[in-house]
This record gives C-alpha cells, structure tokens and sequence, in this order.
C-alpha cells in the first residue's frame, strides 16, 4: 500500500488547487468553511507546458459529501492503483475499482461538468490525465492514428476500454511517489513517466495495437539507427520527446514502430539497458551497489535493490563476486 501523508486538506486548499488549473472552482453540496479539512492525504496538479495535465491524489475522505466543477475540452484517463472511488464527467456516471475496473478512458469535446462522490474515511491512490487541446494540437500526428484520435475528440464524452498495463501501473506509482526535485527536473521526471502511459492510451484510442503492420525497409532502418542511439547511452536522462526528435520521429510514431519492432517500449527497453549494465557490473567488476545504482538510473539505492530482485529475482548484494 502507498504511504499515506498526515497533511490536511482544506476547502481553501480545494479552492485554489482546482481553479488554477483544472477548470472551474469546486462547489461542495453542503456549506462548508474554508479551513475546514475536506482530505488527508496529497493531491497535486502540474500542467505542463506542453499542455498535458497530470492530477495525482493519495487521499482519505474525511467527508461525506459530493463536489463538482467544470472541466476543459480533452482526453481524460483517470485511473485507480488504490481504493475505489465514484465519480462522473457529464451525463455518465463511473464506479471505479483499483481490483475490478481500475480506469476510465474518455474524450470531451466541450466543457462539462465533473462530479465526485464523497465517502467518509474510504482511501484512494488515482491519477488523472488530461490531453489538453493544446497538447493534442502540437502531438501532430499523421495518417490512421490521426484520424481515430480525431474521431474521438469529436464526439463528446466519447469512451475507450482501457485496462492499464503493467507498466503504466508502475509509471502511476512512480508519479504518486515523485521525489522532491527543482521545477525544471521536476517537469522532466513528470513527463518522462506519463510519456508511456500516454503512448498506451493513444493506441489504444487508435487501435493500432489490433492492427499490427509490417515495417518497411526504411523504418527497420530507421528503429536500427534508433536502437543503436539507445545502446550508445546517449539518449541516458533525455525525455522521449528529445529523443523523438533526435532520430526524426514524432513520439506516437516512434514509440509504435520501436514497439513493433522490439516488443516493448523505447522507456522499456532503456530501462532494461541499463539494469543490464548494473547487473554486469556488479557480477564482472564487483560494483557496490550504490554505484551499480547509479549506473541503472536510481537515485535511491533502496528502490534499486528491489527493482533488480524483481527483475533478476535475486539482491543486488548477494551477486557480487
């Protein structure tokens, strides 16, 4: 279970987290004064200067009670890793359930209303999402994955099955638990984690994962001269979009024909790259592990030591020769 924070949440607190950034102010059904806690727990709002929207909550209700407020135009995926949560955005109505239906993958095409059932004491961990107009303008994508996003765009409270995979499971976790960085790397590590989950929800939209197509020689070429970019540990701390542009691709396009072609993720296969190179270098030259943490991406040598037994099924310590 995700740790959950002591913090107080108050109706000011609400007040100003939801109108700068998420639309409208929140309007609670029952009065209710401005310093009263409504949440313990932690909730944040980043918007991106690219125009996506990231909304994170590890909270614990402490009203009973319901909320709404207006929402912006955009593609909204809201997801639980804990706990349930009831909640609507327009007309439609959700029970979300981190063990049954985790997440709901939608289009608004207007402003709408969104709505949120207040339980006291239930406990939830969610994300939230949003593909801002902006965002979506800039993405520019071309050809069949155009064309399913802008069907959905257009049809307003549109909806996309989407059970999130393991992966963006753990890019939900890894938001949920952001360390304390400056604004800059902050915005970095932000992105670069809502990047794949992104990719998913969008190919998911497009439905590009049902319809496989082979590559031609030109794009084999071109994920070759993109793989080898990766192997030479050049693209190591660059966002997937620094990378996209890099070897000439948008991120869509890179990440599908990249998946394509090697069965998993860009941020997947760098990630595995680099545990590789942990994993060497604590068996051939006797790393600590400290260091061997480093070499694999890790700040914390903690969170390290159980990312390589989960992928090696054995402690970092106990393969050093």
């Amino acid at each position: 279970m995700l740790p959950l924070s002591s913090n107080l949440i108050t109706v000011a607190d609400m007040y100003r987290r939801k109108a700068e950034r998420l639309g409208g102010p929140p309007s609670f059904d029952r009065e209710l004064a401005q310093d009263e806690a409504v949440l313990q727990g932690e909730l944040r709002t980043h918007a991106l200067a690219s125009g996506l929207i990231i909304h994170l909550a590890r909270v614990r209700d402490l009203q009973d009670m319901g909320s709404h407020n207006l929402l912006q135009p955009g593609i909204k995926a809201t997801f639980l890793l804990e706990g349930q949560t009831r909640l609507g955005y327009g007309r439609n109505d959700y029970l979300l359930d981190s063990r049954k239906a985790p997440a709901v993958l939608l289009g608004l095409a207007e402003e709408d209303r969104f709505r949120r059932a207040w339980s006291r004491q239930r406990h939830e961990a969610k994300v939230c999402l949003t593909l801002s107009e902006q965002w979506l303008e800039r993405l520019a994508l071309c050809g069949e994955s155009a064309g399913g996003v802008a069907r959905f765009r257009r049809e307003h409270l549109s909806e996309c099955p989407w059970t999130p995979s393991a992966s963006a499971l753990e890019m939900a976790r890894q938001l949920l638990l952001v360390p304390c960085l400056d604004a800059g790397l902050l915005d970095l590590y932000l992105e670069s984690r809502c990047l794949p989950i992104v990719f998913e929800l969008l190919e998911r939209i497009t439905g590009t994962l049902a319809r496989p197509l082979s590559l031609s020689a030109r794009q084999r070429q071109r994920i070759e001269r993109l793989r080898q970019f990766l192997d030479s540990g050049e693209a190591d701390g660059l966002s997937l979009q620094r990378i996209a542009a890099h070897n000439g691709f948008n991120v869509l396009d890179m990440q599908r024909l990249f998946r394509q072609a090697q069965g998993t993720t860009v941020f997947a296969y760098m990630k595995e790259r680099r545990m590789q190179l942990a994993r060497r270098a604590l068996l051939e030259d006797g790393l600590p592990v400290a260091l061997a943490a480093d070499v694999a991406g890790f700040g914390n040598p903690a969170n390290f030591a159980t990312a390589f037994k989960r992928r090696f099924g054995i402690s970092p310590s106990k393969i050093r020769p």
